[in-house]
């Protein structure tokens, strides 16, 4: 009787993954290109932080002032939910169009996982 109790919960369980899993792909494949902007997070950038942008505008900047401009653990999340945005575009422009260059997407696909390591790094680091 117990065993068929347990059975039963974990078949239960991987059903409703499945089932949740599907859901997702299908809500994934339904999106569309200005609702994937849309998610992008516009309230950070690393624009103002980039070694080009410093020396374009003659400004300079310690790490600890770029460290205060990132907000620590606060600005960490919204990098790392933009780097989700990232793989979700390359996912659609791969699935919506031939004319896009697959060294191109698999580029961005790489910047955008190196930066959520990065954001794990940085995490774990300020936790410890």
């Amino acid at each position: 009787m117990t065993l068929l109790l347990v059975q039963f919960v974990a078949v239960s369980f991987v059903a409703l993954y499945l089932g949740l899993w599907m859901l997702g792909m299908h809500r994934r494949n339904a999106q569309s290109w200005e609702s994937l902007i849309a998610r992008h997070h516009p309230d950070w950038s690393a624009h103002e932080l980039s070694e080009h942008f410093l020396s374009k505008e003659g400004l300079s900047a310690t790490p600890k002032e770029k460290w205060r401009r990132i907000e620590a653990a606060l600005r960490l999340r919204a990098m790392s939910q933009n780097s989700r945005v990232m793989l979700e575009l390359a996912d659609f422009a791969s699935r919506h169009s031939d004319s896009v260059d697959p060294m191109l997407l698999e580029t961005l696909r790489s910047d955008a996982m190196q930066i959520r390591v990065c954001v794990l790094k940085a995490l774990f680091q300020l936790a410890f």
